[in-house]
């Protein structure tokens, strides 16, 4: 797959490119999907992006699926960030209701 022979920085550059078009199109019928690329393109606004789609998740009680957008926003947010202690209780609190009690003690 092309995909596989791609740099990191050219997948990151490929990633945020799919992201710029799918937000131009319509950011919220593509939120899980824009999340996602900005989250492989390492970009500062996959936190807010992934956080958006992690409560859109949550909402719809697919909260495995919410906890995995609250830990890739969690992945790129700053430590000292006062969201990061939001985004550690969101996702700990979804993994706990998705019965993965254990990842949510880490």
């Amino acid at each position: 797959m092309l995909y596989n022979e791609l740099l990191g920085a050219e997948a990151r550059a490929l990633h945020r490119s799919i992201a710029d078009a799918l937000q131009s199109v319509d950011g919220d019928a593509h939120l899980s999907e824009i999340s996602n690329h900005l989250w492989a393109a390492g970009a500062p606004e996959a936190v807010v992006w992934n956080e958006r789609a992690g409560m859109r998740a949550k909402t719809l009680n697919a909260h495995g699926e919410a906890a995995r957008f609250f830990e890739h926003a969690l992945d790129l947010a700053p430590h000292d960030d006062p969201a990061y202690t939001r985004l550690l209780e969101l996702a700990s609190s979804s993994l706990c209701i998705a019965g993965e009690v254990d990842r949510a003690r880490l």
